[in-house]
């Protein structure tokens, strides 16, 4: 299983309504400097499940070039029990904490016999432009470099995650499909996510929640085939946390499920209390 499996079961859980940016009030933001989500990720062979992977989301305070801006970051790795594959995945972006558009990403995966690094630098932060950014990558066999030009915003995993928790999604209908404009090291996609409709789901922890249920269209690589074969719950309230993800792979399948949050922004109202 490759790197790209685990990044893209939880950041593929939200989605994009508008292309340029727009300012975000800071107390309307459905996170907050200090929140933590822990996933945990579990791989299906045969009609066996294995937990394969814990999966970390923080943000904190930072400084880029001299601006104030949000640090967000992911670490994955797999368990100790699962021997299927040893990897270690991280990603860090720094995004503006008013537009939450990202000024730098890094991306770096490490495999036994294998390992990536990609460096993406931004610049989009003023409208009367085009959206470029510089791609580094570097590899066993050296460093090449890519530079990309649209007329359109694309965003990186982490800002696509975080900026995109915000979007007001009172006024979807069922069946209505939003555009995700990503870009990846390859370049860039313009894909879609489907609004199912809303559901209940039960975690691990035997804890229900009311989510949203989406569809996102993927982009076929190593692991996933072209189509909606992902599903993806996230909770029905104000902070829009992906609580569990399901997808398909061209072997096998893979869910992830949300373990803990700490230091949210708002209560997680779309928790059912059940009776005593």
């Amino acid at each position: 299983m490759k790197t790209k499996a685990i990044f893209l079961i939880i950041i593929l859980s939200h989605f994009s309504k508008t292309i340029r940016a727009e300012e975000t009030p800071q107390n309307n933001l459905s996170f907050r400097i200090g929140e933590k989500c822990e996933y945990s990720l579990f791989y299906n062979w045969g009609f066996i499940w294995i937990n394969a992977a814990k999966v970390v989301f923080t943000v904190t305070d930072a400084t880029y070039h001299k601006t104030s801006v949000y640090k967000l970051k992911m670490t994955s790795e797999t368990v100790k029990s699962f021997s299927v594959i040893n990897l270690k995945d991280t990603a860090t972006t720094y995004i503006d904490k008013k537009t939450l558009l990202p000024y730098f990403t890094r991306q770096a995966s490490f495999e036994p016999d294998y390992y990536s690094i990609d460096k993406f630098t931004f610049f989009n932060q003023n409208d009367d432009e085009p959206w470029k950014v510089i791609i580094e990558k570097e590899r066993k066999k050296g460093i090449s470099k890519d530079t990309i030009i649209s007329d359109k915003v694309y965003y990186d995993l982490l800002s696509t995650l975080y900026r995109l928790r915000n979007m007001d999604i009172g006024t979807l209908a069922v069946n209505q499909k939003i555009p995700m404009l990503m870009v990846f090291n390859d370049g860039t996609y313009d894909l879609y996510l489907r609004y199912v409709g809303k559901d209940q789901i039960k975690l691990k922890n035997g804890k229900i929640y009311n989510c949203l249920k989406m569809k996102p269209l993927l982009a076929e690589g190593k692991m996933f085939e072209k189509g909606e074969g992902m599903t993806i719950w996230i909770s029905d309230d104000k902070n829009h946390i992906p609580m569990m993800v399901e997808s398909k792979l061209k072997i096998g399948s893979v869910k992830a499920m949300l373990n803990g949050i700490e230091n949210n922004m708002h209560p997680m109202v779309s928790e059912v209390k059940l009776k005593k």
